[in-house]
């Protein structure tokens, strides 16, 4: 009986402790995040000039005119209209590593995106490793047939660690609480029956 306790707590421990695992795992391919529109820019852009994350994580995208006009949008913006799209003077500089590419595809080395909700005219594939940290930030910004710019970005920080100390915590205390159930069980019934 006792032998049957601790393998049925053991199991049930296992069982959490793995599912946190894909949980986990599948956080941090970025499969929690979707596409969001930025709306239709108001000039038809020439090239994208910069993608940079802000001091609080927010993915921008800096595109040109034709005219050489500097415009914005950040990836966290609840604007999503031509009024969001606001001009700058000058590309902030940042000292994070970071590596830019404008393709026809929205790609990543690191993580499974979604893809767009059509067919991408370009997109701007954006990675970093922010400045003393090991965490890969990304951002995507994809201009659809319409001239709707969309943007998927994932950044890792606490959400993954408390997913899988969540995990773990509660995957020793559900498998703890079925050896107190189990063994309670046992001593209620002496027979060897549950």
């Amino acid at each position: 009986m006792k032998t049957r306790i601790v393998l049925i707590g053991a199991l049930a421990i296992c069982v959490v402790m793995i599912l946190s695992y894909f949980i986990s795992t599948y956080y941090s391919e970025g499969a929690f995040e979707d596409w969001r529109s930025l709306g239709v820019p108001p000039y038809a852009i020439k090239e994208v000039a910069a993608v940079y994350f802000d001091a609080a994580s927010k993915a921008t995208i800096m595109t040109t005119t034709v005219g050489s006009d500097l415009f914005q949008q950040g990836a966290l913006s609840l604007c999503s209209n031509a009024v969001c799209w606001e001009q700058v003077e000058s590309i902030p500089l940042t000292n994070d590593l970071s590596e830019l590419t404008t393709t026809a595809l929205c790609q990543s080395d690191f993580r499974k995106i979604a893809l767009p909700p059509s067919t991408p005219v370009w997109c701007a594939n954006f990675s970093d490793v922010g400045f003393g940290t090991h965490f890969v930030r990304e951002a995507h910004f994809a201009m659809l047939e319409d001239g709707d710019v969309w943007v998927w970005q994932f950044v890792p920080g606490m959400g993954a660690f408390l997913i899988i100390m969540g995990g773990v915590v509660l995957s020793a205390i559900f498998g703890l609480a079925t050896l107190l159930i189990l063994w309670l069980a046992g001593k209620r019934n002496p027979i060897g029956q549950l």
